[in-house]
């Protein structure tokens, strides 16, 4: 791939990945698991998870009582007050799960897990199989469940010392990651670590920008914690003006772990990804930069959108896989591709859906072999007039 500079930010050109690049592929039909109701009239902002043992398919959406949740594909160019293109929306709603314990072929009901003002989380599964979301409400909630969420108690508030310069911590909107040993030479420094993306504000960097335009304020980060999400701690920080990100453990040449970091771009070059390498246990970021092969859509409406990112274990370590729209203009026809090369260059992206298709998340589900494929579970929203007239699950081979 090719490098140069735009300010600080290092630009990636990269190009397609030569044949042998894994292909994702379709298994079965979509599973539309989250569809409004007159009860539950909008659901926006999926997350999925696997639990640790790989049995069970945990998928969360939130729910919001909205009259429109979403503006048609073909929309006007105005932008409601603070809406992001729906008029005065009250977003008083509930968290919901849905439970899959057959690798997403059937699912259970719904499951309110938090009612009220709520907005970004994300899902995290410790070693020992707890579960935790860390939810916004006011400030940052943490729920957890030791039974494969069958059922959640907490609510309390998230402690974290910030630095001084950082004014503000949420949630990403996805899921986070536990630190494994075997990915490195010899057992990896801060196995069982739990790293979870979050979104920052860096008020000494300028204004907020909201969802739509340049974000100066804004800064991807993360948070650790080494005792299953008993206590946390603040880690690196990504890309100046990334928002939402998600992250990867790479093989790593040292008993040091490496971390992809794949981020919604607010910056004042928009249309692609943003991305970086962590280290350190996640406790230092660097490598910053602009991947040009990953679009992400700008719109009347907002700059740049929440995608997914996991990783696959591979013969040679792991595979990156992401998914997010493919149009460079509207938030249409979602894509999944994979690469092999920790993210410097991707596959030929697969289409999931063709039409309104918005935010999205991915879990690895299981397979390391040509007996058993590699499989994800992609959550996804997408609609037939918007992108969120639904959300739906789609199970996906990557061998």
């Amino acid at each position: 791939h090719l490098d140069r500079m735009v300010g600080s930010m290092a630009v990636m050109v990269a190009g397609v990945l030569s044949v042998g690049t894994p292909q994702p592929r379709l298994v079965g039909d979509r599973m539309d698991i989250f569809v409004p109701t007159a009860r539950y009239p909008c659901f926006r902002q999926p997350a999925i998870a696997a639990t640790a043992d790989g049995t069970t398919l945990l998928a969360f959406a939130e729910n919001r009582n909205v009259s429109a949740c979403a503006p048609a594909l073909v929309a006007s160019s105005r932008v409601s007050g603070g809406g992001g293109g729906v008029d005065h929306p009250d977003e008083v709603g509930s968290l919901q799960l849905r439970r899959s314990t057959d690798g997403g072929k059937t699912w259970g009901p719904l499951q309110q897990l938090f009612a009220g003002n709520i907005d970004f989380y994300v899902v995290t599964v410790a070693d020992n199989g707890t579960v935790i979301v860390l939810l916004q409400f006011g400030g940052t909630v943490l729920l957890r469940s030791t039974d494969a969420g069958v059922s959640w108690s907490g609510g309390s508030p998230l402690k974290v010392t910030l630095p001084s310069e950082i004014t503000g911590l949420k949630p990403t909107c996805g899921h986070g990651i536990t630190l494994a040993q075997d990915l490195c030479t010899g057992p990896c420094s801060h196995t069982g670590r739990l790293i979870v993306p979050m979104v920052c504000t860096n008020a000494s960097a300028g204004h907020s920008g909201g969802d739509k335009g340049q974000c100066p304020s804004c800064l991807a980060c993360l948070i650790y914690s080494d005792d299953h999400g008993e206590t946390w701690t603040f880690g690196g920080t990504g890309p100046p003006e990334s928002r939402e990100a998600e992250v990867v453990q790479l093989q790593s040449a040292t008993a040091d772990s490496a971390f992809y970091m794949n981020a919604r771009n607010m910056g004042g070059s928009p249309g692609h990804r943003m991305v970086a390498t962590c280290t350190a246990g996640g406790t230092a970021c660097g490598d910053f930069g602009i991947d040009l092969a990953l679009t992400s859509p700008v719109t009347p409406h907002w700059t740049g959108i929440v995608a997914g990112v996991v990783g696959v274990t591979a013969a040679h370590g792991v595979n990156v896989v992401f998914s997010g729209p493919g149009s460079a203009t509207a938030r249409a026809n979602m894509t999944v591709r994979v690469s092999v090369d920790d993210g410097k260059s991707w596959g030929v992206p697969t289409a999931v859906w063709v039409g309104p298709a918005g935010y999205s998340d991915l879990a690895f589900v299981g397979g390391t072999s040509a007996a058993a494929a590699p499989t994800v579970a992609l959550i996804f929203e997408n609609g037939d007039t918007t992108f969120a007239d639904r959300v739906s699950v789609q199970i996906l081979t990557v061998a």
